[in-house]
Parts: structure tokens; sequence; C-alpha cells
């Protein structure tokens, strides 16, 4: 639900606060570029509703007079743009920004909201004119303030009340919030009853998906995902099929993983199983050929046994890698494997875009879809565990084991060596 800052200062008193849809005291306003694009980017009617709730300061009741619209689809598309519109940026510092960027003045003195409301259909201008006027002729015949509230106060109280009551109702009713709600609290199956009474808009659909993804129900995902649109409602995290882009290695290494490109800065070396030998890495620093490379080696006891495949944790007290590529060998092998490691601004930026998409989500749907990115990103061997974590989830699932084969493709390893 949207907030009204509660605390301004006496010098700004006077000029009214936007509902904030995402409050935070920290948020920095966006820069008046990144805001400009955003305004830019969205349609006529959600360009609308950001003027007049960022630009006037309106309440959404206001709004949804002015747009003939029902104020919970006032809320939702104000969320649905600052969420799914920000090219990965802080929503609540594109909201600061909007409004920064609205209240600014022209070289006629009126605000660019102003400006942009002078464009608006001419039946919207006229509600929106009625409504300043009915809420300035509110203001000059206020009483003067006496000790008791009187009977008149009391009335628009109750009305007030009645007001919330019913937006709230309006709010608890609302297919897509309440398949919503259904789906982060577990209720899938009720969460697809709500969501399906929408049809075929884009959002109810993935949220669909999203169901199907929770409860491990691969195919049937899929099934929706490939529906007209509703595949590109994800962006960066849409599904990755087919054979992917092979990463250069030696199958017959016995240094399995990690291959291709990483953003773990430790990662568990995972090799075939030999005797007793050591295990050996050569580091050198990324944007500097011809660099001085670091050599480190780590001796490893006896892994023969029960299994195929070992695995190495790294060595604690080894820096930790960020923005290097390196070679490494297994125990007992001549052959070797290479990786890259992002670095550390790379890898803050994949987990904050991640965290920022993705934290609404059910967590076995949140795993499926940042695998997805991680496979667009080429992170072979990190998509790879996830999709390993959900194949021993749902072992009667076949998606996963698909989508393992392929990555193992890539990477020129058996698929076995994850599920180890």
């Amino acid at each position: 639900m949207a907030e009204r800052a509660q605390a301004r200062s006496p010098a700004t008193a006077a000029e009214p606060e936007p509902c904030w849809f995402y409050p935070s005291s920290r948020a920095s306003p966006a820069p008046g570029p990144e805001a400009e694009a955003f305004l830019q980017r969205l349609d006529e009617e959600d360009r609308r509703i950001i003027v007049l709730v960022h630009g006037l300061s309106l309440d959404l009741g206001s709004v949804s007079r002015a747009l003939r619209l029902d104020p919970s689809i006032v809320s939702w598309r104000v969320r649905h743009a600052l969420q799914h519109g920000s090219n990965g940026s802080d929503p609540a510092a594109i909201e600061r920004g909007l409004a920064a960027l609205l209240a600014g003045r022209g070289r006629n003195g009126r605000s660019r909201a102003e400006e942009l409301v002078e464009r608006f259909p001419p039946d919207v201008r006229e509600r929106l004119a009625e409504h300043r006027g009915d809420a300035e002729g509110a203001r000059a015949s206020s009483a003067p303030p006496t000790a008791g509230l009187g009977i008149g106060s009391l009335v628009i109280i109750l009305l007030a009340v009645a007001g919330f009551i019913v937006y709230g109702a309006i709010r608890d009713v609302n297919p897509l919030w309440r398949g919503q709600a259904l789906a982060r609290l577990g209720n899938f199956e009720e969460a697809r009853r709500w969501l399906e009474k929408i049809g075929d808009v884009q959002e109810a659909r993935a949220w669909i998906a999203i169901t199907w993804l929770s409860e491990g129900q691969f195919d049937r995902a899929l099934e929706v995902l490939h529906e007209p649109g509703v595949a590109q409602f994800f962006g960066d995290f849409q599904p990755v099929e087919g054979p992917l882009q092979l990463v250069e290695g030696d199958p017959a290494s016995g240094a399995l993983l990690p291959r291709g490109m990483i953003t773990e800065q430790h990662p568990r070396f995972v090799f075939r199983a030999a005797p007793a030998g050591e295990l050996s890495i050569d580091v050198q620093a990324l944007g500097r050929p011809g660099g001085h490379s670091i050599a480190r080696s780590v001796p490893v006891a006896d892994t023969l046994g029960s299994s195929a495949v070992a695995e190495r944790p790294y060595p604690p007290d080894w820096p930790p890698l960020s923005n290097v590529s390196a070679l490494w060998s297994a125990p007992g092998d001549t052959g070797n494997a290479a990786f890259t490691v992002l670095s550390n601004d790379e890898r803050i930026a994949i987990q904050d875009h991640v965290r920022l998409n993705l934290s609404p989500i059910p967590t076995e749907a949140r795993a499926f879809l940042r695998a997805q990115y991680l496979l667009k990103n080429k992170l072979y061997t990190q998509a790879g565990a996830i999709i390993a974590s959900l194949s021993r989830q749902f072992p009667e699932q076949r998606w996963p084991k698909i989508e393992l084969a392929f990555i193992a493709e890539a990477l020129a390893v058996d698929p076995s060596v994850f599920l180890r």
C-alpha cells in the first residue's frame, strides 16, 4: 500500500507529499536523465497516473476519479511500473527522481507535471479542474477549529473510515493481488483459481507459471511460459532452452568443476577420484596480458573409494578470487581446466539484480528463474548447481535432467558431476 511521508520541514509543509509506494528514508532520488528515460518508457495511461500521483501529489481516490479507474488498478499499475520498468534501479530512487523531475519549473513558471497535464484528454482535465475546485472550496469554507468534533466532522470521519474499508475490500478481491498473495503463502492451487479469473493478462499468466514452478511442475510451467508474451514478461530471467554455447574445455581432464565463468570467490574444486596428490592452480589478473601469474598448490589425500568424483573446498588460507583467470589441475592428472572469476562489482551487480527482481517470488520458482539468469550470462557452473538441486528435490521431473545435460555438454563434463 502507498504511504505518505509523515514529517516535512516547516519550509515545505505547504507542499503536499506524493504517495510513496516504496517509502525509504535512505533512498536518494534517481538522476534527472534516468527519471526522464523512465517516464518516456511508460505507456500513456501509466504516464498520466505517475504525473498525478508523483507530480500533483493526488491521493489514489482523486486519481481514480480523474482517470475513471478502480483505485486498486491505479495502485497496481504504479507498483508494476516502478518494479518492472526501473531497469534494475531501486524503485524508491526512481520514485523520488520522478517527483523531483515533475516538480521542476519550466520557463513559464509552471511545473513539468502541470505542462504534461495540459496534454491530457479534455474530459480528464475537466474532472481534474472540478476536483481542484472542490478542494479549494472545501478549504475556503472550512469553519474555525473548535474544541469539539461536531456532527459534521463525525460524518466526515465515518465516510473516511467507510472509504478505507471499501478500498481494502477492493484490494482483497483484486484477482491479481489475491493470486500473488496466495502464491507467496504457498497455496498454489487457490492462487491459480484467482489468477485464471483475469484471462490472458500477461502478468497473471506469468504468475500461473510461477505457481507451477513452485510445485516443481516444470513441464506445465513451460507450457504457460511458451505462450506469446509470457516468457518476455520475465526479461533477463526468461527460460533458456536448447543447446548452450560451448565452453572450451578438455573432456579427458580430471579437473571437472569449476569451468567457464563464475562469480564465486571461494569455489569448490570437483575432480575425478584419484590417489593422494596435489591440486594446483595458476591465477592471473584479467586485463593484464603477460602480467605476473601466481601459482599455488595444496595436498589432497587419497580420494579413491565408493564415488568416482571427489571434491575439495577452497583452501581458507588462499586469498579470495576476483577479476582473474585461472588454470587448475587435479591430483594425479596431467590435464587441466580453466575458469574466470568476475570482478567484485560484476558479482555484486548480479546479486543485487537477482535480489531486487526475484525477492517476491516463492523459493522454488526463484531458483528456476535465477538459474535461467545465470545461464543467460554464461555462468554455467553455478546454474548447474541450482538445477541439480531442483532435480534432487523433484526427482520425477524430466526438465532438470534435460537442462543439466545441456549444461554438462557445454562444459565438456558428465551430468553426474552435478548430481554427486
